[in-house]
Order: C-alpha cells, then structure tokens, then sequence
C-alpha cells in the first residue's frame, strides 16, 4: 500500500500559517515578478480566480472583493515543506518527495487499521506542528494512491483508503482519462479516439491496443490501474539532466554590463545546484529576449551555446563565461527583458579529468568553491559570490507584495504582543 500526502493550497496556505487574519480569505501568490496567479486559496478559487491568470488584472476583475496578493517566496515555503518531510520520515520507513508540497509514502506491511490510524496521526502532527491540512489518499500503487489523494480532497477528513477492489473500480469509474496520472493530452486524444472515457476503460483494454499506442509507460500505468505496482520507488531524488535559471528583469534593461551581472549571478546559482548533487557540465547555454508581450519596439531573441573543455561546476569560470557570452549576444536598440543560464550535458564529478594546462589546480579551486559554499550556509546565500555578479542588483524581478522570511531569517522572525 502506498499514501499520497499533499498539502492543499500549499503557497496560499504558507501565507495563513503566520497571519491568522488571512484565514478564510481570499489569498493569491503571483509568480516571479509578480506576474501570473500560481496559488490560490480555497475562496480564492470560490469566487472564480484561474490559475495562470495576470495578476494586474484582478483588481478589474474583482472590484468589490478584497484580495490578499502576496509575491512567490520560495525561501519559506521550502522551509516550511522540510518541516512537513521531517514529520513524514519519522512516521513511516520510507519516503520518496514527488514534489515541494506532495510525497509518497510506502505503507508496506501494514493493515487497513494501523494506515488509517497512522494516517489521521500525520494529519494532526503537521496541522499542530506546521499550521498546514494535508489530503491523504491511500492505494495499492502510487497511481491508484494519485487519484484517491484527489478524492480525499472533497472528503470532510481529507483522506481517502481506497483498498477493497470494489472501492478500486468505482474510483476508476469515476476518473476520466484526462485525470489518470502519467496521461498527456496526446495519449488523451488517442484513448478517448478509441472508446475509452474513463480510467476504468483503460484498465480494461487490451494490452496489446495499449502497448501499440501507449508504448510500455502506458503498459506499467495499466498495470498500476489493476493494482499491481510497477512505479520505482526513489527515496532520493533523481540527479537532474539539465540545470536552468532564467528570470525576467524587473524593468526592460539597456545597459550590457547590467544584463551581464545578472546572468552571471544566474550562473553563479547554477553552479550551487551542481555542487549540490556533485556534477560538473560540460556545456552552458546563454540567451537574452526582449519581452515578447510587449508590441511595440523592437523583438529578438539570441542564445549562444559554450563548450568547455573540461567539465565545470566553478562558479567563477561559469560567471565568466556567461559575462562573455552576453558581450556577445547584446545588440544596442534593443530593451532586454529576460537571461536565462542552462547547464546541459551534466556528468558526475568525480568522473571527470582534470586538465593539466589550467592556470589554476583544479583541487584548489575545487577547495575555494567548497569553503564559498560553507561562508554561505552559515552567513547566508550569496554573502559570498563571484565579482561578475556586480555588487548591486537593479536587475532584481519585482517582488513587491512578499512576505516575511518567518522561518530562515532571524531579522525577519514574527513577533508576538503579548498585551494583544
């Protein structure tokens, strides 16, 4: 047995956890620069804000209702997500972290009884604890256990234990295709074209119908509908592929030595990411766009792909390089909105050779990067950081509606009154 724990309303409800005014209200996070809604809270969603949705629109849109908007701040709610995980590590052996605000959890060898016991425990533990409600939905496979987790969600309880195979078909009856886990548009469009509406009808077709148009993922996902586990099991998450930062400007930049300190700053986080999971890339690509909503004034879009010739995960070389790259790329005339930074071709870092006409030993700068990494965990991200990067940051996205730091920045930690 598997159990899908999710936050609901995570961003949104990070938000309430320090301001109990907020509670059932309307509360709205907007991405970076303060763009696009990407939360909501419940009566957010009640009196009809989408997903997606420009956040300077809301105020026309909802004239008569008071709108809580709060900027994307991710500092808090990973912290507040680690939180969550610690509790989940300690109440069951295994854990495997599907998403910031979702994880799975292996229920192995235990019966109805003791998972729902276990389950109600780790509800109340993160409410008391964290000031965040989680759905749990429970199923043979972690397929079955995404689409319980989505009926917990309209339960009084927020949990669903989806066991018996009875209860397995009504909730497959009740899925549409669209809603199954690990199906796209494309395999949408393919299933419903051959008669099959419901997750139920896909369980049911022929294997070989699937294996012809659904490939082997569709195979295993059949078999995860039938009950039968077929999904790895990853307590660690995967190393990634690619690394990639790509932010727009606060305000449309013209000044080439201020786009260069930000995609130099850029880089210099990508170079954090790789350390992090000790890979070194072989490659970097550099791009600039002018902003493409924007109608007027002149367009374009220009990226420029590096090679290394040895693989890298120094911040200094990788701030240089895309400093380069930009002097580059940057055509006068032309208002910049957003750089991006992309690390591909990533390899393992002890797998690599050094190369043995650098100025500078590789272990040396391999020691200069490891005591950067510790003065910034101690002191702070980004005390420390490459002389590219520049020392101001008029560049910085817009973040004018974000809320405190409540759980990493001691400045910023909330306050009580006691006389309140």
């Amino acid at each position: 047995m598997y159990a899908l724990v999710d936050c609901n309303n995570f961003y949104a409800s990070c938000e309430t956890v320090f301001n109990p005014a907020l509670r059932n209200q309307a509360v709205v996070v907007l991405s970076h620069n303060d763009g696009c809604v990407i939360a909501r809270s419940a009566q957010a969603k009640a009196i009809g804000i989408t997903m997606g949705m420009p956040g300077f629109q809301l105020a026309d849109q909802f004239p008569d209702l008071h709108i809580h908007l709060f900027s994307s701040n991710f500092t808090l709610y990973g912290s507040m997500s680690n939180r969550i995980n610690s509790i989940l590590t300690a109440a069951v052996p295994a854990v495997e972290n599907y998403s910031i605000d979702e994880a799975f959890l292996d229920l192995t060898g235990m019966n109805p009884d003791q998972i729902r016991d276990s389950m109600l425990v780790i509800q109340r533990q993160i409410k008391e604890q964290v000031g965040i409600d989680v759905s749990i939905g429970v199923a043979p496979t972690k397929t079955l256990a995404k689409m319980a987790n989505k009926e917990a969600k309209s339960k009084p309880r927020h949990m669903a234990l989806i066991c018996e195979e009875a209860a397995i078909q009504d909730l497959l009856r009740k899925t549409p295709i669209a809603g199954v886990w690990g199906i796209g548009e494309q395999q949408t469009r393919r299933c419903l074209a051959a008669g099959l509406h419901q997750a139920l009808d896909l369980r049911q077709a022929p294997t070989a119908w699937i294996r012809k148009n659904l490939s082997v993922v569709g195979e295993r996902l059949q078999q995860e509908l039938k009950g039968i586990a077929c999904l790895d099991w990853q307590e660690m998450p995967a190393p990634k592929k690619a690394i990639a930062i790509g932010r727009s400007f606060g305000h449309p930049q013209t000044d080439p030595m201020v786009i260069a300190e930000a995609a130099a700053s850029y880089a210099d986080a990508c170079a954090r990411k790789l350390r992090e999971q000790s890979a070194k890339a072989r490659s970097m690509q550099v791009s600039i766009q002018t902003n493409v909503h924007q109608h007027q004034g002149r367009q374009t879009h220009r990226s420029l792909l590096l090679q290394f010739t040895t693989p890298q995960q120094d911040s200094l070389a990788l701030a240089a390089a895309a400093r380069s790259a930009i002097a580059r790329l940057y055509q006068p005339g032309f208002a910049y909105k957003k750089a991006c930074i992309v690390l591909l071709d990533l390899v393992e870092a002890h797998t690599t050779q050094a190369d043995l006409f650098a100025p500078t030993p590789t272990g040396k700068r391999d020691q200069l990067m490891h005591a950067m990494d510790a003065i910034n965990q101690q002191w702070g991200r980004q005390k420390i950081r490459p002389a590219a990067a520049g020392t101001g940051k008029s560049w910085q996205m817009r973040q004018q509606k974000m809320s405190p730091r409540y759980t990493t920045r001691i400045d910023e930690i909330l306050v009580v009154n006691a006389n309140d």
